[in-house]
């Protein structure tokens, strides 16, 4: 029991860490776009500069968090003298080009049915109104810097920090498949609101499915940053025929099925799969016992 609770403090403290990071972040930033803004008017009078900051606030508050949150990671561990790197499992995997392509076409796939499901699940309109809101939000600014943010450095912390971090410490204390839950729902609740909750907690149980079968980071660092690419690309995108929404489904799911089979090829590729256990045969007794027993 005492290793379950230590386990399941550690993983808060670290998810705290990673919260509390982007919110001084986020207060710094826009205390300080709040003063130049104040500065740039009186000067010219001009605002459209500012709110081309505004409309990049999150994906720099994003980019920023994430630098922030791995130098401060980087120095804890350097101090206690062990390899950020080792702790996470972010180590190469053996072939990378054969390793990658499991978790990429698993990745754009999950993201492709994700968005079919949230498009006809018979939800509050109001989670809809919330989780548009945010996602206008960040696909209001500059598309380089949101794919920045969003396809590259996101994935990259988050992994390091949920699965490298959250994930391990809880399977310390506890089974592994409660661990995957808790972290999933940890995972899903950082990310705001119902909507992403819904589609959140699913994918980071494949997360943890990915990194427990590649024994890497980067498994579920590939599918995440997938993931992402394929939401960020379908949000500047409205699927408006018939023909291209089926066509759509039918790719996810193509990639999600061959982002599986992918998956158990490369393991049993590179030995990684256990060998099946066999029916030990049964001995069988020389023919002079056995005629000896007879008699």
């Amino acid at each position: 029991m005492k290793k379950f609770f230590l386990s399941l403090l550690k993983a808060v403290l670290y998810t705290l860490l990673f919260i509390a990071v982007q919110l001084a972040v986020t207060l710094g930033l826009s205390f300080s776009i709040a003063l130049f803004e104040e500065l740039w008017m009186y000067i010219t009078g001009d605002i459209t500069y500012i709110s081309s900051l505004y409309d990049n606030l999150v994906a720099v508050v994003t980019v920023l968090s994430c630098l922030l949150t791995l130098f401060i990671l980087w120095i804890v561990f350097s101090v206690r003298r062990k390899p950020l790197s080792r702790e996470v499992r972010w180590h190469k995997m053996k072939q990378p080009a054969a390793a990658i392509l499991g978790p990429l076409e698993c990745g754009f796939g999950m993201s492709i049915l994700s968005s079919f499901v949230l498009m006809f699940l018979p939800l509050p309109d109001a989670w809809y109104a919330t989780y548009d809101e945010s996602m206008a939000m960040m696909l209001a600014g500059d598309p380089w810097l949101l794919a920045a943010a969003t396809v590259l450095f996101a994935p990259i912390v988050e992994e390091v920090i949920f699965r490298g971090l959250v994930y391990t410490r809880l399977c310390r204390g506890m089974k592994a498949g409660i661990a995957a839950l808790i972290s999933a729902v940890i995972f899903g609740l950082v990310h705001g609101t119902l909507l992403h909750l819904i589609y959140t907690v699913p994918m980071g149980l494949l997360l943890c499915l990915y990194y427990e079968k590649y024994r890497s980071l980067w498994a579920p660092i590939v599918f995440h940053m997938s993931f992402n690419l394929a939401g960020t690309a379908l949000g500047y995108y409205t699927v408006d025929t018939l023909t291209v929404t089926v066509l759509l489904l039918a790719i996810g799911i193509y990639l999600t099925v061959m982002g599986f089979l992918s998956m158990y090829w490369y393991r049993d590729a590179q030995g990684m799969r256990p060998a099946r256990k066999t029916a030990e045969p049964i001995p069988v007794q020389p023919e002079s016992e056995t005629t000896n027993m007879e008699e």
